[in-house]
């Protein structure tokens, strides 16, 4: 459904006329009157663009994240939202920014970063494109917008061989050998270096079978049993992997090429067989760049002796290195345990000897060709200190890291602090046992996304689960003490899923990967969701929903969404003269069902997922009518009401039977109490119901009953249904101010 301003003037203007004259019901104590409304539904006029939104994602783009400028100084970008996502406008070579006034209309503003190239020195940077999940944010400390983001690492330049070793050290050795072996076969055939680089494949391979685990061999280096092993496996493998003819390497013109790159691998592996050289066309790296705008141009961050404002006390990062990458990391996760990482408990014989052995954080399974991904940078409101998240991508599995930076968004990790916060499957990182696993949110093998939130002094981390493809991503959140954890997710029971999909709904599918956004003292989620519905798939746009934090059935602070929604919700932003005042009302009703009650008609909380059964919706009694009654301490200015139907098809309801609003109104100079009437406010049942198949019916949850109106003085509000069997109401929301 579309919006329309078209009808809009049209309408307001009767609307108003209306209202001026009303339309006499009959003689009472006070008067009434019917009241001309809108009820949002017609699909001719669509809904008021003025008052509300609904996620059609216009924009289409992965992983969005989100800020507000509310610098007045800034009268360019003041009032503006800014999204900068994954986007394939730029071809995924840069990070592009659209702006909104209400974070659903996206405009398109323009790139805002792109590697960098010194037409000098011919050096271009390590960022090679896919440059994924960007992050923006103002540091009032260094008065600059910060970009944080990752980004392939496979250039020619500087990774041509798609490689991830377990050091820093490790990779430069490596490319030493590499460089070597390359200036040996310099300017032979293809058919001739092919023949060179097998004989040194031979040649290594007779003088590792020689070595002795353990004992410093003929070359000066010590290897391990596990090393040899696998460098030895290695060069067996390579009988499957070349073309052969009669046991000579095959020459023909098909074969040739494909055994070079084979052979030019193995052969700098043979070489340097005491370092691991792990193949991933998905390495990444993460970068940082600057501006003094939200809309850039914003530099790649570089620290190179004899350049303007190079610390010597800090790493040298030229255009070719990566803020940090898989060798920065790998040291202090594979050996070495952080403060805030707990031991390793209830793991099998393995598992167990491995992580006493290693003394790490992470196991054998999860070491192989890690690659950063999902940067997401965090300051403690605390202390100050600053830190960075990020998912660790190794083997057939992710989790979330954390480390402290030692000083601003540039400086330098202090690695000691280097902790890992996730297994996936786990409510927690180090507890193997059955009972820790976590199979209530189906996480898949994927934890990726991280945000941080504090909150009364625990920190929420929110994460994106399962792969972003499928209809089952979705939003997760942990909790800790304290930034580094430990960390535990929790449970459907607790509210541990913020976003996602079930399983038989046909209007969402996959929402996730999510930014958080604060605007007039909310909290709003921005989050993609797939254009297939149904399915799901990879194509993705962005949508956004409000948080709002309550308390669980343990008394837990948690962020809950109002969403995901795919139907007319209230408009958000500065162009939006209204906001929600039914939270500010007594509420009372008629007809209660036993263990329910009117406080949860205006508690800010819509139900959306069938799971939450910690959250309240309220219910009726028995009886035929229900009557609910919400009143102000004075007269309110009122635009619009919305009345939320039940995530259960069981207890939904199809219409409201009567609205009155007891309003103030001069006629003929005269100020008079009446009462404005709405009957049989309907529902849209064709949108947010599914009733295709008997017996199978759903909730499209997140729709209400709507009526818009000009603006009225009420001071309250009585809402009357007629049902037959119990009726249940997820929130009231009166749009006033």
């Amino acid at each position: 459904m579309k919006g329309k301003k078209s009808w809009l003037v049209k309408m307001l203007s009767l609307a108003i006329a209306a209202i001026l004259g009303f339309s006499f019901v009959g003689c009472a104590k006070q008067e009434v009157y019917r009241l001309s409304y809108y009820d949002e539904t017609d699909s001719e006029k669509g809904f008021n663009e003025n008052l509300f939104y609904i996620n059609d994602m216009p924009a289409a783009c992965a992983d969005p994240t989100c800020i507000y400028i509310d610098d007045e100084t800034d009268t360019e970008n003041y009032g503006w939202f800014y999204m900068y996502p994954t986007s394939s406008l730029y071809g995924g070579f840069g990070v592009v920014c659209y702006r909104s006034r209400d974070m659903k209309t996206w405009e398109y503003v323009c790139p805002v970063f792109e590697p960098a190239y010194d037409e000098e020195t011919g050096q271009g940077s390590w960022m090679n494109g896919r440059l994924w999940a960007p992050e923006v944010f103002y540091d009032e400390e260094s008065d600059k917008y910060i970009l944080f983001g990752s980004a392939s690492n496979n250039s020619d330049q500087y990774n041509k061989y798609c490689t991830v070793f377990y050091s820093q050290e490790d990779k430069e050795y490596w490319h030493e050998v590499a460089a070597e072996v390359e200036s040996e076969i310099s300017g032979k055939t293809t058919v001739a270096a092919n023949e060179y680089l097998w004989d040194i494949v031979q040649e290594e391979k007779a003088f590792l079978e020689s070595v002795t685990p353990g004992v410093p061999a003929s070359d000066g280096k010590t290897y391990s049993a596990s090393r040899l092993e696998e460098a030895l496996d290695d060069i067996e493998a390579l009988n499957d992997e070349l073309f052969f003819d009669n046991g000579e390497l095959d020459t023909s013109n098909s074969a040739v090429s494909a055994n070079y790159s084979v052979l030019l691998f193995a052969a700098i592996c043979a070489r340097a067989a005491d370092v691991k050289a792990m193949k991933d066309d998905f390495a990444y790296g993460l970068y940082v760049a600057t501006s003094d705008s939200p809309t850039g141009p914003f530099v790649q961050y570089t620290n190179i002796p004899g350049t303007e404002g190079y610390d010597p006390n800090a790493r040298t990062i030229g255009l070719g290195d990566p803020f940090l990458s898989a060798e920065d990391v790998y040291p202090w996760l594979m050996t070495h345990q952080s403060e805030y990482w707990q031991d390793l408990v209830n793991g099998n014989e393995q598992q167990m000897a491995y992580a006493q052995e290693t003394g790490g954080q992470i196991g054998e399974d999860e070491i192989d060709s890690m690659t950063l991904i999902d940067v997401h940078p965090f300051v403690d409101p605390n202390t100050g200190k600053k830190y960075l998240y990020a998912a660790a991508y190794a083997a057939s599995t992710s989790y979330i890291i954390g480390v402290e930076l030692s000083g601003g968004w540039t400086s330098d990790p202090k690695w000691e602090t280097m902790t890992r916060l996730t297994r996936v499957g786990y409510y927690t990182a180090n507890d193997l046992s059955d009972s820790n696993r976590s199979t209530d949110l189906s996480e898949r093998s994927v934890n990726e996304g991280p945000w941080m939130t504090y909150r009364n002094g625990k920190y929420y981390m929110t994460l994106s689960i399962n792969n972003y493809t499928s209809k089952q991503y979705a939003v997760i959140q942990a909790v800790a003490d304290s930034p580094l954890g430990p960390f535990r997710k929790l449970t459907l029971e607790e509210g541990g899923k913020i976003l996602g999909s079930e399983i038989h709904w046909d209007h969402i599918g996959g929402p996730g990967h999510h930014s958080l956004c604060e605007y007039n003292g909310n909290t709003y989620i921005i989050y993609h969701s797939h254009y297939d519905r149904v399915g799901g798939e990879g194509t993705r746009g962005s949508c956004f929903d409000p948080i709002v934090w309550t308390k669980n059935a343990e008394g837990l602070d948690i962020m809950h969404c109002n969403g995901p929604t795919y139907s007319v919700q209230p408009k958000c932003g500065p162009d939006m003269e209204y906001e929600n005042i039914a939270t500010e009302a007594e509420i009372t009703a008629s007809n209660i069902a036993d263990g329910s009650g009117a406080q949860y008609l205006n508690d800010g909380l819509i139900r959306i997922f069938s799971w939450d059964n910690w959250l309240k919706e309220f219910e009726s009694g028995t009886q035929k009518e229900t009557t609910i009654t919400l009143t102000f301490d004075d007269y309110r200015t009122v635009r619009a009401l919305m009345v939320y139907n039940s995530y259960d098809y069981l207890t939904h309801w199809e219409e409201i039977d009567r609205v009155e609003f007891d309003v103030k109104k001069e006629v003929n100079g005269e100020e008079k109490e009446i009462t404005a009437i709405i009957e049989n406010l309907r529902f849209d049942t064709e949108r947010y119901i599914n009733d295709e198949d008997e017996g199978f019916e759903f909730m499209r949850p997140g729709g209400a009953a709507i009526a818009e109106f000009a603006e009225l003085p009420v001071k309250e509000i009585r809402i009357t249904f007629k049902h037959d069997s119990p009726i249940a109401v997820s929130e009231i929301y009166v749009l006033g101010k």
